[in-house]
């Protein structure tokens, strides 16, 4: 399984200059941005989920390319760990990522080209590792089911990604003005927030032994 997780990190190393740099300016737009009276920054998220999804788009577009199950199966291996190895790099992906957004967001302030604005924080990284497990529990049992690794999907998701910096842009302001706002801000978010992410890894194993079953089950 180790060397499933290698060769996925390996992969993603691969990803194109758009797929890693994109997520650089959307931290940048994030640390320019006004702040909401919240622990956490949306757009800071949105760049983390943004390049965990990219990196294992690519990985797992590879795979399907080039049949990479077939190949693998053909070997003395554990199939069990083709799927425990996806699941896992998820989280390696997530931690990366993380760090290299905070990373970034303190050079940009150390730069002064912060206006107003702040560097990523825990909130930031754990409202995004949330945004991530809950994706990937649902997205994973579908890609194993699928049998062309749900291209369609990727290719509306990848829109709906580029498009969301400018929808959060547009509606931001809208959405800070509401009502259901205004009750968010009354709420305990840091014990939501962990609760949601004990909740999240829950949903996340029982998505891995769904995905395991299909798994097992396909013919290659």
């Amino acid at each position: 399984m180790f060397n499933l997780i290698v060769k996925d990190l390996k992969l993603s190393g691969k990803m194109n200059l758009f797929g890693l740099f994109f997520p650089v300016f959307i931290s940048f737009a994030g640390v320019k941005a006004a702040q909401l009276n919240l622990k956490f920054n949306i757009l800071y998220i949105l760049a983390i989920f943004m390049i965990t999804y990219f990196s294992s788009m690519y990985s797992n577009g590879f795979d399907i390319k080039n049949n990479s199950d077939i190949v693998l199966n053909s070997f003395p291996i554990n199939r069990v760990d083709v799927v425990r190895g996806k699941y896992l790099v998820i989280f390696i992906y997530a931690a990366l990522y993380s760090l290299s957004i905070i990373a970034i967001t303190n050079i940009y302030v150390l730069m002064g080209l912060a206006d107003g604005g702040r560097v990523a924080n825990i909130w930031d990284v754990l409202a995004a590792l949330i945004l991530i497990v809950i994706f990937y529990s649902i997205y994973y049992p579908l890609y194993f089911k699928s049998e062309n690794g749900l291209a369609t999907v990727n290719q509306l998701i990848y829109i709906l990604i580029i498009l969301a910096p400018a929808l959060i842009q547009k509606f931001g302001g809208i959405l800070s003005q509401s009502f259901i706002f205004s009750r968010i801000m009354n709420l305990d978010i840091e014990k939501i927030a962990i609760v949601f992410l004990g909740f999240s890894v829950f949903v996340y194993f029982i998505s891995l032994q769904v995905s395991k079953r299909i798994y097992l089950s396909k013919e290659f």
